[in-house]
């Protein structure tokens, strides 16, 4: 009995509480009258640059001239053309580039460490992965490190750099700067 009366008591709450929580007042959707507003008069309208640039004098406007009877030119002038100060900084670079007879790339490194024969095997690792290569040692005191190919960009290290970082520790992309090798 003591049960019936609790849960009577817990129905009788929880229809009290949603009751108290309903909106007293149902807000309709649809109405008699309907929004409208006419906004023609701030549209902006453009005119037909192609129109325009294709109607030769003394023509009908319903048949097109020929292609090679109409010029078309246009030249876009803007306050913020970065083009000219953007060609000048690379001429800048190349002319620095060609005095110090190096060029801006990037290399894979594969190992670095204080251990020779590490190092080796790192090397010998990279020649069994990539036989095309020519990986090479170099001693910065006090590591040895191990880097492979001369690649300008980053997209072109990356070939290497997925062939390798599943059979190294680490491995890296690094920036380097290479010697231009002149042929004459």
């Amino acid at each position: 009995m003591k049960r019936f009366s609790i849960s009577l008591f817990s129905i009788a709450t929880l229809v009290v509480t949603f009751y108290a929580c309903s909106p007293s007042k149902t807000i309709g959707t649809q109405s008699e009258s309907t929004y409208n507003e006419n906004i023609e008069q701030n549209r902006i309208s453009y005119t037909d640059s192609l129109k325009s640039t294709m109607a030769v004098p003394g023509q009908d406007k319903n048949t097109r001239p020929k292609p090679e009877t109409v010029n078309v030119t246009a030249t876009i002038n803007t306050q913020y053309d970065v083009n000219k100060p953007l060609d000048d900084f690379m001429e800048k670079v190349s002319e620095r580039n060609a005095e110090n007879n190096v060029y801006q790339g990037y290399t894979v490194q594969v190992y670095t460490g204080s251990s020779r024969e590490k190092a080796n095997e790192a090397k010998n690792t990279v020649y069994s992965l990539l036989p095309d290569t020519n990986p090479s040692i170099t001693f910065d005191p006090p590591n040895y490190k191990v880097k492979v190919g001369e690649y300008t960009d980053r997209i072109e290290a990356q070939t290497a750099y997925s062939k390798l970082k599943g059979n190294f520790s680490v491995v890296l992309i690094v920036p380097e700067r290479f010697p231009v090798n002149k042929e004459d």
